[in-house]
């Protein structure tokens, strides 16, 4: 499904939207019309892949709490979600000719500031979204905030925010992108708790802090070293191969009563939303 939603507030240098939706597997929002360039700050959902005239160019472009930019010339881009779940952003969007007055400097500059890619003529996206910052947030709540209160100086108030909302996104564009390097035994202690983890589905099969215990380390610590090692939470991923053991067990014929009590659950309800959540469908469809 595509969803379109009328601009929060319009002004003849940007756009602001307010999205917010239950995303299902390859729902999009398209990118389009006069105001070329997009700042996307999400506050919440799954990720989101960006495509052009069907050419995949990011499948992470957007996912939860994360800042990214799109310049699409006069092409129109489309964001697919990739999982069910209750999505939010807001998207600012903007004329050329303003952000080069607001920044000063000028489009062909840009893929260098703010570190772009290109696989497509005159597309640029950043090349890794970058982490909702605190003062990124302030900003989005006050734009939501703004437009539940109509005042007489609506104008001045939006254009106010979206100064500072652009200030915010380009000062965290421009800087380089440096991953931080693990210790040798930070990456041992992940790749243990995966192995486990794989081996281990089901939710009474450990806790995290009895999985820290026994990997020889601490709840903190181990959290760290899953996240930096495998891009997710420790949790996500086994929530993800919790589920994926499900499917498999009943689509070998194991009734639902049965898998959702191997799987940890007291009630079926509770498998059944959690399944759906994740495969887009319930778990009766399995069979």
């Amino acid at each position: 499904m595509m969803h379109v939603a009328a601009p929060l507030y319009t002004h003849p240098h940007f756009q602001v939207f307010h999205v917010r939706f239950k995303s299902a597997p390859a729902d999009t929002w398209p990118c389009k019309g006069d105001y070329p360039i997009s700042l996307f700050f999400c506050t919440k959902g799954a990720q989101a892949s960006l495509t052009v005239n069907n050419k995949l160019l990011s499948p992470a472009f957007l996912s939860w709490k994360k800042v990214n930019l799109l310049f699409r010339g006069n092409q129109t881009a489309l964001l697919t979600w990739n999982a069910t779940a209750i999505t939010e952003f807001i998207e600012i969007r903007l004329k050329a000719a303003y952000l080069s007055q607001l920044i000063h400097s000028t489009p062909s500059e840009w893929p260098a500031l703010f570190h772009l890619d290109s696989p497509v003529k005159q597309v640029f996206y950043s090349q890794q979204a970058r982490p909702l910052q605190p003062e990124n947030n302030q900003v989005v709540n006050n734009i939501i905030h703004a437009s539940l209160k109509p005042t007489r100086y609506q104008d001045l108030v939006f254009e106010a925010m979206v100064m500072e909302a652009v200030a915010h996104a380009c000062s965290q564009l421009q800087q380089a992108i440096t991953p931080d390097k693990l210790p040798e035994s930070h990456t041992q202690i992940a790749l243990q708790a995966q192995k486990h983890i794989n081996a281990n589905k089901g939710r009474k099969q450990f806790t995290i802090i009895g999985l820290a215990q026994q990997l020889g380390t601490n709840e903190t610590t181990l959290k760290q070293a899953f996240k930096a090692t495998f891009g997710k939470t420790l949790f996500r991923y086994y929530q993800e191969r919790n589920m994926q053991g499900a499917k498999e067990a009943l689509q070998a014929g194991q009734s639902i009563t049965d898998v959702a009590t191997k799987y940890g659950y007291l009630h079926i309800a509770h498998f059944s939303a959690a399944f759906k959540k994740e495969f887009g469908v319930p778990p009766s469809r399995m069979h």
